[in-house]
């Protein structure tokens, strides 16, 4: 099973990428998996590795600006 944290919405590059750090730092005791962003916040660079996790397009995440940031849980990881 994943553990799936998710923001959508009308937001900057800056945005998302301080919203990604929130959610890394306040599941920092989760193993993060990768992280899937909308086709728009791929077009705009949201793309490859961030803090070493990788950063895939998604084309289910329409139309709006949308990140999930999908972490391991123990049965995963185990």
């Amino acid at each position: 099973m994943s553990v799936i944290r998710a923001f959508v919405g009308d937001f900057s590059n800056e945005e998302v990428l301080a919203w990604i750090d929130e959610v890394l730092l306040a599941n920092e005791n989760l193993k993060p998996k990768g992280i899937r962003v909308s086709n728009s916040l791929h077009k705009r660079g949201i793309e490859g590795t961030y803090r070493e996790v990788p950063i895939a397009m998604s084309p289910g995440l329409y139309p709006e600006d949308q990140v999930e940031v999908v972490f391991e849980t123990d049965e995963e990881a185990a």
